[in-house]
């Protein structure tokens, strides 16, 4: 069976540092009649990390009763909705970290909280490819 796809997106842009167990700012919104996507983290830290480590990635939803919105994560605490993790390398180096074959409503942000233990450096991107299993509809 193939996948069909969308063209591949940057819909998170790192204007800052992301330090550990702090919540990212917001993805752009994402629209789309796609039901699943795949993900790309690209991100370096100027310290090498722990492998094991990891970088998390958490969803909100928009418009999910008329036009209100499920809460936004904070910065600490209420993630929401978790959807995977992209493990880290141990390293300095841009690390390209798939997570593939998630699901996604028709509207919704991404948000990214990581756990290394030290802070990911300025210029991650979080790139997205939405995709289906059917071909869209006309």
């Amino acid at each position: 069976m193939s996948k069909y796809k969308s063209a591949q997106t940057i819909i998170l842009t790192g204007a800052g540092t992301l330090a550990p167990n702090i919540m990212s700012s917001a993805s752009s919104l994402v629209s789309t009649s796609r039901s699943f996507a795949d993900f790309v983290l690209a991100c370096t830290f100027n310290v090498s990390v722990v492998a094991g480590k990891s970088v998390h990635l958490y969803r909100r939803d928009k418009s999910i009763v008329g036009a209100n919105d499920a809460p936004v994560p904070t910065l600490t605490s209420y993630e929401h909705k978790y959807v995977g993790s992209f493990p880290i390398q141990l390293g300095t180096s841009i690390q390209y970290i798939p997570l593939n074959g998630v699901a996604i409503p028709n509207a919704c942000e991404f948000y990214l909280k990581q756990d290394s233990g030290e802070t990911m450096s300025t210029g991650y991107l979080l790139h997205m490819t939405p995709w289906d299993w059917a071909p869209p509809t006309a």
